[in-house]
């Protein structure tokens, strides 16, 4: 049952993590929805510490809003394919707070990683679920056989000279038949 408590985290950790990672980002940005014209004006690269993986960078944005400009890094980091220095991007900016923004692109990025997100802890959910019933099923056929095996030793040990022959017998009936052991 171990085994199976540590596969169910391991497999659902990541996801979980993910979508979480997604909403709080949504929750965030939720009131980030007047959109302006920026200009991405830095890009600062960041390397793993390990130096695995590929290189993240920082992109601060450049924008105006009610005729005051800001300028500040993105909440997210993308990878450099994905913004080069000196382009004009979309920006929604929060009219509450304008320092607040979120770059076109990750707005529509979250809601689409939330709903693949959800899909994917739905699949997981339903694969772990199946493999619990197998795992079930099978303790419970193991339980019988021993349960039988231990009648059988018994009745040896009373004397019954017959109850190994009678037990194998029965069990092969029994898978023949296709019965299960109960």
């Amino acid at each position: 049952m171990l085994q199976y408590l540590v596969l169910c985290v391991l497999f659902l950790t990541y996801p979980v993590i993910c979508l979480i990672r997604e909403i709080r980002f949504l929750c965030r940005t939720r009131n980030c929805h007047v959109q302006v014209d920026g200009k991405i004006v830095r890009m600062e690269e960041k390397i793993p510490i390990m130096r695995r993986g590929r290189s993240e960078f920082v992109v601060e944005a450049a924008y105006t809003y009610d005729g005051i400009s800001y300028s500040a890094p993105a909440f997210r980091r993308f990878r450099y394919s994905d913004y080069c220095v000196d382009q004009f991007v979309n920006v929604y900016v929060d009219p509450d707070n304008p320092a607040c923004f979120v770059l076109g692109s990750e707005r529509d990025a979250t809601k689409t990683s939330i709903l693949v997100g959800f899909l994917v802890l739905f699949v997981l959910m339903i694969a772990l679920a199946v493999l619990n019933a197998e795992i079930t099923d099978s303790n419970k056929r193991q339980d019988a056989i021993n349960a039988a095996v231990s009648e059988m030793e018994e009745k040896l040990l009373a004397g019954d000279e017959d109850a190994f022959e009678d037990f194998v017998n029965d069990q092969v009936i029994r898978v023949v038949n296709g019965k299960e052991i109960n």
